[in-house]
């Protein structure tokens, strides 16, 4: 997936927020049309209270991720980032020392993350 200029992040924006406010219209009704007091009524609270962090929690990340695939469309240098971008850019070679002792992978991990920093 490619999100090649402002406009179509604000659209991947637009279509994430528009089906999770018609899910949290949703989940307002549900609680508002049960009778306060009762079983049904705290049950729904607490569903509509768990739901409305699943869906925070998903809309943040999925515009996360949507911001950080614009930002590598733009083509940026890496050196033109922050770090956090760059962490991105080398997690999977971050992955492949984790839990290695040998100096060889260490050694080319350091050298491919200097080579890069000239990019």
């Amino acid at each position: 997936m490619k999100i090649k200029n402002l406009e179509d992040l604000q659209d991947k924006i637009d279509k994430e927020l528009s089906w999770r406010r018609k899910e949290l219209v949703q989940i307002k009704f549900n609680v508002s049309s049960t009778t306060e007091g009762t079983f049904k009524s705290d049950f729904a609270l607490r569903s509509g209270v768990i739901l409305l962090y699943a869906d925070w929690e998903g809309f943040i990340r999925n515009i996360s991720n949507y911001y950080v695939i614009y930002v590598f469309s733009r083509k940026y240098k890496l050196n033109e980032l922050s770090f956090g971008f760059w962490t991105i850019y080398n997690i999977n070679d971050f992955k492949s020392i984790e839990n290695t002792s040998k100096k060889s992978l260490q050694m080319k991990f350091i050298k491919d993350v200097l080579r890069k920093s000239d990019c």
